[in-house]
């Protein structure tokens, strides 16, 4: 039996799919106009390029929200601890100051899809480090109680939401289905914006 979810991400897909269709119609069309009206005046033809610019931007967002919904096809494969560490170190750059608390990295293994942790790694980058103070770096702190947790905050000069946005949730969303989680600590230092990624560590061989 389809549980409910189920049923309300078939639906959402079904949409999201109608959606991208319709408007890359509309694009179509819109781009035939600006070429086909050569003489019209400039503010229907700026009219015509901004409804194109929407255009592209609505089927854009309606792409991610077609991914976000759409059943997530894992390839996991089992990384070392000290990869997905170098993978995030990647993302950061010069802004990583790391605070170990892990002392048996390499050892750790943990199953993963690496193209679509690399979403979540990046995605995490890219939200603390937009909103760091400048030049202040960004703390990597690891811990290792059953899982691999990466613990990630910086000087920020304003905070994460706490309704998290379509790239956030998506990251989320492929952490959870790891068997993860991905949280927003809510007893942060006033000023910081914090991430934590916790993914279970595979059964030693």
């Amino acid at each position: 039996m389809v549980s409910g979810q189920k049923e309300q991400e078939g639906v959402l897909a079904e949409v999201a799919h109608d959606l991208a269709n319709r408007f890359h119609r509309y694009y179509y069309c819109s781009h035939l106009a600006v070429e086909a009206l050569g003489e019209a005046p400039p503010e229907v033809r700026d009219l015509l390029a901004r409804a194109q610019d929407t255009v592209e931007e609505i089927e854009a967002l309606t792409s991610a929200l077609l991914a976000f919904v759409r059943p997530t096809d894992l390839r996991s494969i089992l990384v070392g601890g000290d990869d997905v560490v170098g993978s995030l170190r990647r993302h950061l750059g010069e802004h990583c100051v790391e605070s170990f608390g892990c002392d048996a990295l390499g050892s750790i293994k943990v199953a993963v899809d690496p193209t679509r942790l690399g979403e979540v790694l990046a995605t995490c980058s890219k939200i603390l480090l937009g909103r760091a103070v400048s030049q202040a770096p960004l703390r990597l702190e690891l811990g290792s109680d059953g899982c691999l947790e990466l613990r990630l905050s910086v000087l920020a000069s304003s905070p994460i939401p706490a309704t998290p946005d379509l790239a956030l949730a998506m990251a989320m969303k492929i952490v959870a289905l790891h068997g993860g989680e991905l949280t927003i600590p809510t007893a942060s230092p006033p000023g910081t914006a914090a991430i934590t990624v916790r993914l279970p560590i595979a059964p030693q061989e």
